[in-house]
């Protein structure tokens, strides 16, 4: 598998469009794959904001892939797309951008 990091990409606090608050509980993210089910991924969440997201998870997850952040314990949904994926020790800290209607879960 590839993984993109890109050179150009700004600095996080520079990217980020709308203040980001404190988020420590776990999260779910869902890749959408051709033909099946979303797959979901058990991740832990670092911060949130109207537009975004980071959280720590076990795999790296490429920039500008397609994924659904499901956040269980609020019951809502949202696409969002990956803006940047770097290694922290042994898991990975994924920065995303939530670029759709939050929706509940049912």
């Amino acid at each position: 598998m590839y993984i993109s990091f890109p050179e150009a990409m700004p600095a996080a606090e520079d990217a980020r469009q709308s203040e980001r608050f404190p988020m420590f509980s776990k999260m779910k993210v869902c890749l959408p794959q051709p033909g099946l089910d979303p797959a979901p991924m058990a991740v832990r969440g670092l911060n949130i904001s109207e537009t975004g997201a980071a959280f720590v998870c076990d795999a790296p997850l490429p920039v500008t892939t397609r994924i659904y952040l499901q956040l269980p314990n609020s019951r809502v949904s949202a696409p969002a797309m990956v803006r940047n994926c770097a290694r922290r020790g042994a898991a990975w800290r994924v920065g995303v951008k939530i670029d759709g209607e939050v929706v509940r879960l049912a």
